[in-house]
């Protein structure tokens, strides 16, 4: 995994698929290019850099990784309004099929996880509050099928796929449901910063000291 840096800035390795830091732009800083596309009028905020998301807005990219491996994905989060069904992290999907990969926040405030398609789905303890910064943290084991999530480096939850996903095509759409992007009950309403998606499960340790490191940029 990379390292944090206390300035704002993710280090990049070799495991890094992609990293946006959205200071004021929508590009990938991990080196791969997996620079973002918005559907509609976008904004930013300082203090912490950030973008803000206000429905109909989604962001999205043609991701050439099939995320059939293990993997990890970090982000820091501020919902300002619920929507009626998910609020849709990340999607990773494949044409033409209803196969979707799916993190989230449901409209209740807790997490989920959920790959649509083989009726695999986990919903949180944990609720959230709005207008409050969350790290949010899944982990996937693509051998094992065990799937983690952390919020704020607590453990939530720690299941295992009925059976394995398979996702052949490579679209990655950054809060939007897949094949639903003009239904706005599954976007993002809020803030969303220091987007770091890893080909590599993080352990436990390597959470909490991401989480430990970036924290005060957040007011946790």
């Amino acid at each position: 995994m990379g390292v944090y840096l206390h300035t704002d800035e993710w280090l990049p390795w070799a495991n890094t698929l992609a990293y946006y830091k959205f200071d004021w732009n929508l590009n990938d800083s991990s080196g791969n290019w997996y620079n973002l596309t918005n559907s509609w009028t976008i904004s930013y905020s300082s203090s912490p850099s950030s973008i803000v998301l206000n429905s109909p807005a989604y962001l999205y990219t043609n991701m050439s990784d099939s995320f059939n491996h293990d993997w990890t994905l970090n982000t820091y989060v501020k919902i300002t309004t619920r929507v009626i069904w998910l609020s849709c992290l990340m999607a990773k999907w494949q044409w033409n099929s209803r196969r979707m990969l799916i993190c989230g926040l449901l409209q209740d405030g807790k997490l989920t996880f959920d790959f649509y398609g083989s009726w695999n789905k986990t919903d949180w303890t944990i609720a959230t509050s709005l207008n409050q910064w969350y790290n949010v943290c899944y982990t996937y084991n693509y051998a094992t099928r065990n799937y983690k999530a952390y919020l704020n480096w607590v453990k939530d939850i720690d299941a295992t796929l009925w059976w394995q996903y398979t996702i052949s095509t490579y679209q990655l759409n950054i809060w939007a449901l897949a094949n639903a992007t003009s239904d706005t009950n599954y976007r993002v309403i809020g803030n969303v910063d220091e987007y770091i998606i890893e080909s590599k499960e993080w352990t436990a340790q390597e959470i909490a000291n991401y989480y430990n490191s970036t924290k005060s940029n957040y007011w946790l």
